[in-house]
């Protein structure tokens, strides 16, 4: 574990890139992953399975580990790190490093050169006394990668190569398989033939095509590390990664500083994305220019006021073909684009240049930190990895759709911060995006689990993140307290304290290494639950003994005897029992696709309609702080003949809407909306400028009430139980003034009970709570508190317990609560919302949830309760309750 802090330290590695390490380190270490050419690769990704919950298979005919971080976090960096770690370790002095173009190639090669200034490695005690060989894809010809003398001097040997090297049918196929007289085989069957060749493959979903995935099993290295943003293949029909060993979404950087924040640049009041497509196109291009001349205007003041380096900024346009981007350029180029300003000052690149001219184009850009001669680059296909500039602020894109990885890659590339960290200031902090249907569709799901900037939260006064008072407070499962762990010594081989002070995991008491043993108890349970069908099975002495081994072999810590370890091991599991609700995690499949219809109807509430044609200025919003500025741009958009058609395109943009067999119904209730608009606006004009700029909110109206004239076919779904049982783990939760409150005392009125923490209670699972609403959940908390039916009861934390709803969405219920008899799972809905027709698919869904747990755990039954906040009084007794609020499937 040395080695860990110390290339942790060395290397100042970000926190992901420490958790991505520490992940590999632990699957090493433990043995599940053997370092080894004659592995078992099906009892390794069992192992691996076990350790990683969302790991499927090494998509590899080699262990190979996806590591999935967000652009701009410092792939690089883990690179070294890995390579350190394991060299350092004396598992393996045999790299070979794969990079999908020219661009990363050159960049790798800098890298890992001692002379370079990003030197890598720069700091590590290891690589001074036995720096590096560099092998490279211009010298692995002299041999000088397999020379004896290298071996001697224990210097690891690191091999760069540009992944065409391996997949060319030309020449270089040829001489890289070509018997070499100094090795005595070819180059290629060399690296084959290593013992301990480690493969980390740059920009890894480059590499799942056929040519290049075949190449690289061929080299059967015994370990394979991919490093991308965009765990994902290539393609139109992209499907993930199944090897994600670790993942740092973008929307974590962006919320933790390591990047730029991004924002989204649109009219006031305006989406433009159904106007005709040229006249869009002008606005866009129009308004792109505004923000950037505002953003160079912001940029210089910046410098100037701290005498600090002057970044001069540009702007991306993606284009959708090369004829497109000719015809942006052009456009951009011309008179009557802004009296010519921008002639000469424009960048195109896109997929029909040589594969020379596109070195020399990716050059330029490479440059164009230091060139303030460019202020536009127009692109097509070409800027997906490896162009590594800080000065990128805005984006505007024109392609009528884009893969999702070119989206994520494409906003990748403008996140790179030009001083290294967040400076406070908006203008150097921010990147900004002209709105466009894909990237506005992802940037207005921000707040969804599933966005690709799904980190982001509210922050403000009363939001989720409260800035004047966010205090974390750790809520720890109570099964943790009242064991008995005295005996438990200080770890094997303890290292000089100065180095322990790095790591809480490695104690220097009693109390720590107790600490250890209990949280690799819970790792075993946790690994058994996909094996047991009862978690009281774990009890058993078998399993028990079982476990005790495997917790000796991966903890370093000291027993007085092997009986000693089995007691203490089998008093945790105890404890885990008593204390914890056996909640099960169930997968449901349909038997047979969904199929569902809308039927017509006539729209109500239309009256209530009052919207009013808006101005043409540009609001430029901040998605994480929800700051906002207006420009004033120059141009008058264009607008559809018929008004209705910008309702229908907005409808048709929902997947759950099917044109084709709807395209009556969509005109006809888009019509409706129409006709309402003309009885109280002046004229037609008027009409097109509410329809298009406020089509979103017109087009909402209608989904609302479509959605309650679905029909949909009935299915039946087959249940399967994926874990027996869930681990409560320790969660942080956020108190607003950093105290814990009793629970047997009334919240203080002048602090909303949502940021407050409370603790003091008898059956609760964790040792403190919180709660959304003093009339209901803390009232009922009270309630199962003092009911003496009551054994134990849970506010399950996000991602403990959740149930499949509507197809995929997940809902997380408010309480489960076990008595003497049954389990139950509880949540509480305003009275008003009983009726709501989310809630009754929850509720069906949960009731659903609760037969088939019963059936597939032979244990005590499930039942759902809707409770409605004002169902219940200090006087009812949970009893009452279950008999009045049950739910049936």
């Amino acid at each position: 574990m040395s080695e860990f802090l110390q290339i942790c330290q060395r290397l100042s590695l970000r926190e992901p890139l420490q958790a991505s390490l520490k992940v590999l380190v632990d699957l090493i270490e433990s043995g599940d992953l053997p370092l080894d050419k004659a592995i078992d690769l099906v009892a390794a990704r069992r192992a691996v399975q076990l350790r990683i919950s969302k790991f499927t298979s090494f998509d590899r005919e080699f262990p190979s580990l996806c590591f999935a971080l967000a652009t701009g976090v410092g792939k690089t960096r883990l690179m070294a790190a890995i390579i350190a770690w394991l060299f350092s370790t004396g598992r393996s002095r045999n790299f070979l490093v794969l990079a999908p173009n020219l661009t990363i190639y050159d960049k790798l090669k800098r890298d890992f050169d001692p002379a370079s200034p990003k030197y890598l490695f720069k700091g590590l005690d290891i690589f001074q006394k036995a720096p590096p060989e560099v092998v490279t894809g211009d010298d692995w010809d002299s041999g000088r990668g397999a020379r004896y003398d290298l071996f001697a001097s224990g210097a690891p040997i690191i091999n760069i190569f540009n992944i065409g090297k391996l997949n060319s049918r030309g020449k270089d196929q040829t001489r890289m398989r070509k018997t070499h007289e100094v090795i005595g085989s070819s180059y290629f069957d060399y690296l084959t033939a290593l013992p301990d060749l480690v493969m980390l493959m740059d920009e890894a979903h480059r590499y799942r095509a056929d040519a290049g995935a075949r190449s690289i099993d061929e080299l059967k290295p015994i370990l394979g590390i991919e490093l991308t943003a965009t765990p994902k293949t290539t393609g139109a029909k992209a499907t993930e990664f199944n090897n994600i060993a670790y993942r740092y979404t973008l929307g974590q950087a962006i919320q933790q500083g390591f990047v730029k924040e991004p924002r989204v640049a649109t009219r006031k009041d305006f989406n433009p994305k159904g106007m005709p497509p040229d006249a869009l196109e002008r606005i866009k291009l129009e308004d792109g220019v505004h923000v950037h001349e505002h953003t160079n205007l912001r940029l210089l003041q910046y410098a100037q006021t701290r005498g600090l380096p002057l970044v001069h900024p540009f702007m991306l346009v993606v284009a959708s073909d090369t004829a497109h981007a000719k015809a942006i350029r052009l456009r951009m180029e011309s008179d009557d684009f802004f009296g010519g300003r921008y002639r000469g000052r424009v960048m195109e690149i896109h997929s029909k240049t040589s594969a020379a001219e596109s070195d020399e184009n990716t050059a330029k850009l490479l440059r164009i930190e230091q060139d303030r001669n460019i202020d536009v680059v127009i692109h097509v296909d070409k800027l997906k990895e490896g162009w590594d500039v800080t000065n990128l602020y805005t984006i505007v894109p024109l392609r009528a759709s884009a893969a999702e990885i070119l989206t994520e890659q494409t906003i990748g590339r403008g996140l790179r911060l030009p001083y290294g960290q967040r400076t406070g200031d908006s203008a150097v902090d921010m990147l900004t995006i002209v709105a466009h249907d894909r990237f506005r569709e992802i940037l207005d799901a921000a707040k969804k689990p599933d966005s690709l900037i799904h980190a982001v939260v509210e922050v403000g006064d009363g939001a989720e993140i409260d800035p004047r008072a966010m205090l974390p407070i750790l809520a720890t499962p109570t099964h943790q307290f009242g064991l008995d762990l005295q005996s438990v010594a200080t770890p094997k081989q303890a290292e000089p304290s100065h180095d322990l002070e790095l790591s809480p995991s490695l104690p220097t008491t009693n109390a720590g290494a107790a600490q250890l043993l209990y949280n690799a108890v819970l790792d075993e349970i946790e690994r058994e639950s996909r094996y047991v069908k009862r978690a009281v099975e774990l009890t058993s002495e078998e399993r028990v003994t079982q476990i005790a081994g495997r917790v000796a072999l991966s903890v370093p810590i000291v027993m007085p005897s092997p009986e000693q370890a089995r007691a203490q091991v089998a008093e945790i599991l105890a404890s885990v029992m008593r204390h914890s609700i056996e909640i099960p995690e169930i997968s449901l499949r349909p038997s047979q696709p969904r199929n569902y219809r809308f039927v017509a109807f006539e729209l109500t509430g239309l009256d209530r309609i009052r919207l009013q044609p808006v101005s043409q200025d540009i609001l430029v919003q901040s998605l994480l702080t929800g700051g906002r500025e207006f420009l004033t741009p120059q141009g008058t958009p264009k607008q559809y003949e018929r008004p209705e058609t910008y309702l229908v395109d907005q409808l048709i943009q929902r997947d759950e809407i099917d044109y084709d067999p709807h395209a009556d119904l969509l005109e006809n209730l888009s019509g409706q909306v129409i006709a309402e608009l003309r009885r109280y606006l002046a004229n037609d004009d008027e009409v097109r400028n509410v329809a298009m700029h406020h089509r979103r909110t017109l087009a909402e109206l209608i989904w609302l009430q479509m959605r309650e004239h679905k029909v949909e076919d009935e299915v039946d779904y087959i249940p399967t139980i994926v874990k027996a049982y869930t681990v409560l783990r320790a969660q942080t939760l956020n108190s607003g003034d950093g105290q814990l409150h009793p629970f047997s005392q009334d919240p203080p009125a002048s602090v909303p009970i949502r940021r407050l923490v409370f603790t003091g209670f008898e059956k609760c699972c964790f040792n403190a709570q919180k709660f959304d609403s003093f009339e209901g959940e803390f009232q009922l908390a009270r309630l199962l508190e003092r009911d003496p039916d009551v054994l134990k009861w849970l506010k399950p934390a996000q991602g403990q317990f959740r149930i499949i709803y509507d197809g995929g969405r997940n809902y997380h219920p408010d309480f489960v609560v076990e008595t003497h008899t049954e389990r139950f799972v509880v949540e509480l809905k305003r009275e008003d919302w009983k009726e709501d027709e989310n809630v009754r698919r929850k509720a069906k869904a949960a009731a659903l949830w609760c037969q088939h747990a019963s059936q597939l755990v032979a244990a005590k039954p499930f039942s759902y309760l809707l409770i409605p906040h004002q169902g219940f009084g200090p006087q009812y007794a949970f009893e009452t309750l279950r008999q009045q609020y049950v739910q049936k499937p």
